[in-house]
């Protein structure tokens, strides 16, 4: 049995520190997200940021263009998210990592709070072994739980399927 220490508030408020950084050297030029893997004792492990793997950006945003909401129609774009940056980087979860993300959207210091990981993202987390994702929520940065993630988008869509929305 896998058994996980959990950080302290200052080693997740660091992380967050450092993956709000990463954000910032994101090409995007719609949202810039920062992602840190790192040990409960506060080392960091890997960071990343969504990076530009075409030329989506270049006469303007696809996604601004199109209309296209933030965590819909993900692989309309030409970037790679930071999270899936950093999952490719660090491979499946070792004991006593955790993963935080960090956010900018145009325009905003800031993302709003609850800014969950895409559902396509949220799904490799979860494959990569990460039962939890620390993000910024109201009262500070957070763990939220994966799968409770992959219920919101499923109880949003079948909302949606329910009213006869596609």
């Amino acid at each position: 049995m896998e058994v996980s220490l959990l950080p302290e508030q200052k080693t997740i408020d660091s992380a967050y520190s450092i993956a709000l950084e990463m954000a910032h050297e994101s090409p995007c030029t719609r949202r810039q997200y920062g992602a840190v893997i790192f040990l409960s004792e506060g080392a960091g492990v890997t960071v990343g940021c969504n990076e530009r793997v075409s030329k989506c950006c270049n006469d303007g945003c696809l996604r601004d263009a199109f209309g296209i909401q933030h965590a819909e129609a993900t692989d309309v774009g030409g970037e790679i998210h930071a999270e899936q940056v950093v999952l490719i980087k660090n491979g499946m979860r070792k004991i006593d990592q955790f993963i935080v993300l960090a956010g900018i959207k145009k325009g905003k210091e800031l993302i709003e709070a609850d800014d969950y990981p895409c559902y396509s993202c949220a799904r490799i987390i979860k494959f990569a072994g990460f039962p939890t994702v620390y993000i910024n929520r109201a009262e500070g940065v957070c763990p939220v739980s994966i799968e409770a993630i992959l219920e919101y988008y499923e109880e949003c869509w079948k909302g949606r399927l329910e009213i006869g929305v596609s």
